[in-house]
């Protein structure tokens, strides 16, 4: 089965990763507020407590966030999801 890492849960998120879960994919996933994760875990995903958690559960990794700046926020940091893949490679 392949496994997913979501991050971001607004209105196309959770859209999406509620059919993602519904077709019965492993999915995890990451949100600011994390109250947005509830009804997902409820279906069935797991909930990481940050983005690099949710992107080294997943073999794919889909980002849904509002812009560019969001973006950075979320793949780069120590906790960003980009830092999962240096810390698989080291």
């Amino acid at each position: 089965m392949t496994s997913i890492g979501f991050i971001g849960l607004g209105a196309m998120g959770t859209r999406m990763a509620q059919r993602l879960v519904a077709e019965t994919y492993d999915v995890t996933v990451w949100n600011r507020t994390p109250s947005r994760a509830e009804p997902l875990a409820a279906a069935g995903a797991r909930v990481a407590t940050t983005p690099a958690e949710a992107a080294r559960a997943g073999e794919i990794v889909i980002t849904m966030v509002r812009d560019v700046d969001a973006l950075r926020e979320v793949a780069e940091g120590s906790v960003g999801a980009l830092s999962a893949s240096n810390r698989a490679r080291s």
